[in-house]
């Protein structure tokens, strides 16, 4: 049990480091970026809008979405009645 312990905080504390490195790296990337006259900010913005694009993909995405449309649907249908309402006031 403790050598098991033992293994597994170390294979974490290994995917910790290397994820500092990639930061690192990473903010290497951006830092060069900037220097060639990019705005990080909307480079950054980019990034994650590409990454965002699979994930928008998958079932469960495209599912959650048409929820969504159909929450904004009927809120954007209350304004309307809303609206008409307040106009034959």
């Amino acid at each position: 049990m403790s050598d098991q312990v033992v293994t597994l905080i170390e294979r974490i504390l290994r995917t910790h480091a290397e994820e500092d490195e990639i930061k690192a790296d990473r903010k290497e990337i951006y830092a060069e970026a900037a220097s060639h006259g990019f705005d990080k900010s909307a480079l950054g913005l980019a990034v994650r809008t590409i990454r965002q694009r699979g994930k928008a993909e998958t079932p469960a995405a495209v599912e959650r979405q048409t929820i969504a449309d159909v929450y904004i649907e009927a809120f954007d249908a209350s304004q309307i009645r809303v609206g008409a309402r307040e106009e034959a006031a």
